[in-house]
C-alpha cells in the first residue's frame, strides 16, 4: 500500500484586506478674511454712497481705506469713538485728544487719527481752528478729494504699539462742507469742559434750540435740576429759575428773555428758544460744572439744534 502523505488543505480564493477609512488629503490652512477695515452695512437713511461708517482699529497695524473720493470734491470727515493705548484700560484716547485722567489730567492734543498720514489735528489747524476737547468724542474736518481712496490709520498702531491696544474709531466721509442742519448734543453735568456742535451755524441762519433732561448738583441725588429750573423739593420747594444750561456762555433763561419769550416751569423739563447762527460752532455747558462743582454731579441734558 502507498505510504501516507501530509495533509494539504485545498486552495482558497484570495480575500484582500478591507480598505482603510477614507481621510481627505491635508490642505493648507486658509484663514477667514479679516473683519477689520470692512465697513458695516450702511445705515438705512444714508444720504450719499460715502455716508457710511468705516472702522479704524487701534489693535491692528494696517491702514484701512475709504471709497475713492472724486478729485476736487469737498468732503467732511467725521470721527467718533474712543480707544486705549494701554493694556489695562479700554478708553482714554479719541480721534483728537488724550483724556485719560492718569495720563492726561487735562485733555491733550494727540491727533491719533491719521488721514492720508496726516494727523487730524494738523488738518484742523490748517483750516484755522483746532476744535476744543469734546466730551462726546466727535470731531470734523474738511478735505478735498484726490481721486484716490482715503487712507485711515491710528498713529499708535502704525508706529508699532498696537499689541496692547483696545477699541477703535469710526470715520464717516460725507460730501460737502459741514454746516450744521440738525444735531442732538449731550451736555454732561459731571465734566467741566464745554461741548460743541459738530459744525458751525452759518451766520444769520435761524435755528431752534430744544433742551430737555434732568441732572443733580448733589452727590446723594440723581435729579432736581433741568435746563431752566431747580425743582428739587429738598432745595427748591417751589421751582426756581436757575438757567443752568449755558448757550455760548449765556444762561438759557437770558436767551429766552432776550428773544421776548416767556419763562415757565415745564414738568416734562423741555424748553425751546430761537437763536441766530454766528458762523461758529455752538458752545454748550452746564453752569454748575463750569463753576467747578462738577465732581459730585449726576446726569446730563440733551440739546437738539435744527435749522428752521
Amino acid at each position: 500500500m502507498p505510504p501516507p502523505q501530509a495533509y494539504v488543505p485545498p486552495p482558497q480564493a484570495y480575500v484582500p484586506p478591507p480598505p482603510p477609512a477614507y481621510a481627505p488629503p491635508p490642505q493648507a490652512y486658509v484663514p477667514p478674511p479679516p473683519a477689520y477695515g470692512v465697513p458695516p452695512v450702511p445705515p438705512v437713511n444714508h444720504s450719499t454712497p460715502f455716508d457710511f461708517p468705516i472702522h479704524v482699529p487701534a489693535d491692528r497695524p494696517d491702514p484701512v481705506y475709504s471709497q475713492p473720493l472724486p478729485a476736487g470734491e469737498t468732503f467732511t470727515i467725521e470721527v467718533d469713538g474712543v480707544f486705549s493705548c494701554w493694556g489695562d484700560h479700554r478708553d482714554g484716547v479719541d480721534g483728537m485728544y488724550c483724556y485719560l485722567p492718569g495720563r492726561c489730567p487735562s485733555p491733550e492734543v494727540w491727533g491719533q487719527l491719521l488721514i492720508d498720514d496726516r494727523p487730524i489735528s494738523e488738518i484742523a489747524k490748517a483750516e484755522g481752528q483746532l476744535p476744543p476737547y469734546q466730551a462726546n468724542h466727535s470731531y470734523r474736518v474738511t478735505v478735498v478729494g484726490t481721486g484716490r481712496p482715503l487712507k485711515l490709520q491710528i498713529a499708535d498702531a502704525r508706529d508699532g504699539s498696537w499689541g496692547d491696544n483696545h477699541g477703535g474709531l469710526i470715520v464717516y466721509t460725507r460730501r460737502g462742507a459741514s454746516a450744521l442742519s440738525s444735531e442732538i448734543v449731550r451736555v454732561p453735568s459731571d465734566r467741566p469742559e464745554p461741548v460743541y456742535t459738530r459744525g458751525p451755524l452759518p451766520a444769520g441762519a435761524a435755528y431752534e434750540i430744544q433742551a430737555w433732561g434732568v441732572f443733580s448738583c448733589w452727590g446723594d441725588h440723581t435729579d432736581g435740576v433741568d435746563p431752566l429750573y431747580c425743582y428739587a423739593p429738598w432745595r427748591c420747594p417751589t421751582p426756581e429759575v436757575w438757567g443752568q444750561l449755558l448757550i455760548d456762555d449765556v444762561p438759557l433763561s437770558d436767551v429766552i428773555k432776550s428773544g421776548g419769550g416767556a419763562i415757565v416751569y415745564q414738568p416734562n423739563h423741555t424748553y425751546s428758544v430761537m437763536i441766530r447762527g454766528t458762523g461758529r460752532p455752538l458752545k454748550l455747558q452746564i453752569a454748575d460744572a463750569k463753576g467747578g462743582s462738577w465732581s459730585d454731579n449726576h446726569g446730563a441734558l440733551e440739546v437738539r439744534i435744527f435749522r428752521r
